[in-house]
């Protein structure tokens, strides 16, 4: 094997360049000093000069010149140029001898001279012999980066790449080389082996994860069934107990339910309102979350949302006995309380004009005397014309000062409630904020453009219903014309709930002639624009498929 000059041979070749440079320096002088001594008619001079140009003991320097000079270029060259191979071929032989520490320095010299492709995958593969893994995968990026088709620097790559676990990268390299050299058995059977190594890990994986989720879910069963047992024993803060525990493991809107139950025994109502709520974000159509939320709110006064969750549980179970005794008195309760309110005011106002009638015997702070016979009819008559007039003007003030406080505090009180608009997560949420904003067109606008079109199929789910999808087409027409592209997706997404074709299909005559008069007046209206009209004209079969 042909091996580099060292240090000493290449210093030799450094002196010869020298030697010939200072022998061209002395010819060029021998000529000029020839020029100056030799007379020029001497024609036996001549000859002697053209002699001494070819006899065996001179040498023509001059004529010779250029071939010096290449055979100096080439020697210098031949000096550099195969320095990086012959350092690769260096490396090779000690790779073969299996003293991988030396090869890799010499791979790492013949790079740093001229980088190759080969060089970095040779040097690769002895990184690989010394379980370098990472270096190894990073060399043989290096050789795709100066050659993309290498098939070598794949199969070493995949190789470093199994033993670092990247399994799933490993396989894409032995792939890629598969696809440059098909028929390669070697890196065949890489592939495959690679490729079992990953589905082994991916299966162990599963079978842990579905070995630590079953011996979680046996634990959490245990727990809800000892809460059970505890919730029967009448141990209620026990029970709570368990249900927290298995909460903590795993959320449950039944653990959240029967949380509450146990919170209402202790009458801890609040808690009970909170773990129901809980129990609806995770199952919204869980009829005893609704229903022991109901009892909850009864209790903490909240008597209109009682109603409303025992309503809602009645619409999806309608024949449930239980709720419809809960339902009942619920309304009842709220019935009785709005009377006993209604009576208390009255009574206070009874007895507000029994004290102004008393005032009124005195006008202008006279008292007024009893006299006899028609004058006294008459002054009587005029004094109760007097307090009649007195009185009805002071009603009148006192209802329109009533009513203006009224009005005053509800739109305080809308007001507030358009800034504390939060985006609801379930049809039970939004159709009880949606009644609470009841007449205000404004509050009903801001909690619709609260929630994302696209959420729409995510919060109605099956529960959407027809006056609830008919408020939310009356509430986009309203703001259609200043944001159509909102109304529009609007629209859009509410045919993707999935009972939306089951109500249009079902409304009333009614109904549906309110629907197409609001489609033809607000949403085929001719100022619509036509970027808009293919989307509208699309939906517009959805919407009014009688027509």
């Amino acid at each position: 094997m042909a091996r580099a000059p060292n240090k000493h041979g290449r210093d030799q070749a450094l002196d010869f360049q020298g030697f010939l440079s200072d022998l061209q320096d002395w010819e060029l002088s021998l000529k000029d000093k020839d020029k100056k001594m030799r007379p020029q008619d001497s024609h036996q001079e001549k000859l002697k000069t053209r002699d001494l140009g070819t006899s065996s003991g001179n040498y023509d320097y001059s004529r010779n010149l250029d071939s010096i000079n290449t055979m100096s270029s080439s020697f210098t060259s031949e000096d550099s140029l195969p320095d990086a191979a012959s350092e690769k071929e260096l490396g090779n032989e000690y790779f073969k001898q299996k003293k991988f520490k030396e090869a890799i320095d010499c791979y790492s010299r013949s790079i740093a001279l001229s980088p190759s492709a080969v060089a970095y995958a040779n040097r690769a593969m002895a990184y690989i012999k010394i379980k370098s893994f990472r270096e190894a995968e990073d060399d043989c990026t290096e050789a795709l980066n100066l050659d993309d088709r290498y098939i070598k620097a794949y199969s070493r790559r995949a190789t470093a790449r199994k033993e670092l676990g990247k399994l799933k990268e490993s396989i894409e390299d032995a792939e890629f080389a598969l696809r440059l050299e098909p028929q390669n058995q070697e890196i065949k059977k890489q592939y495959t082996e690679a490729k079992s190594l990953y589905e082994k890990t991916i299966l162990q994986k599963t079978s842990g994860a579905r070995k630590n989720s079953v011996q979680e879910m046996q634990k959490v069963g245990k727990l809800d069934t000892k809460g059970n047992e505890y919730f029967k024993q009448k141990k209620f803060k026990e029970a709570i107990d368990c249900y927290s525990r298995s909460i903590a493991l795993s959320p449950s809107a039944v653990a959240y339910a029967n949380r509450a139950m146990a919170y209402i025994k202790i009458k801890s109502f609040r808690e009970a309102e909170d773990d129901c709520t809980e129990a609806l974000n995770l199952d919204d159509r869980y009829i005893k979350a609704y229903s022991r939320r109901a009892t909850a709110r009864k209790e903490l006064g909240k008597l209109k949302e009682s109603i409303e969750d025992a309503e809602f549980a009645l619409r999806l179970e309608p024949q449930n006995q239980e709720i419809k005794k809960q339902y009942t008195e619920a309304k009842s309760l709220y019935e009785k309380t709005i009377l006993q309110k209604t009576s208390g005011a009255r009574k206070n106002s009874v007895q507000e004009m029994q004290k102004v009638g008393k005032l009124d015997t005195k006008v202008n702070g006279q008292s007024i005397q009893p006299v006899s016979s028609s004058a006294q009819i008459t002054e009587m008559t005029a004094v109760q014309d007097h307090t009649k007039r007195n009185n009805t003007t002071r009603k009148q003030e006192v209802k329109a000062s009533v009513q203006e406080l009224a009005s005053r505090a509800a739109s305080r009180v809308k007001a507030v409630a358009a800034e504390k608009i939060t985006p609801p997560n379930s049809a039970y949420q939004f159709e009880v904020s949606w009644r609470g904003l009841a007449g205000d067109n404004a509050g009903q606008t801001s909690l619709l453009k609260a929630i994302s079109p696209s959420a729409l199929p995510q919060i109605f789910k099956n529960a959407l219903t027809v006056p609830i999808l008919l408020d939310i087409i009356k509430c986009v027409a309203t703001f259609f014309i200043e944001e159509i592209d909102l109304a529009v997706n609007y629209l859009e997404n509410l045919t993707r709930v999935p009972r939306f074709d089951t109500l249009i299909m079902f409304l009333s005559s009614s109904d549906n002639a309110d629907l197409v008069k609001i489609w033809d007046e607000v949403f085929d209206n001719e100022a619509t624009p036509i970027e808009y009209a293919e989307k509208l004209d699309n939906l517009h079969t959805k919407y009014c498929p009688k027509r």
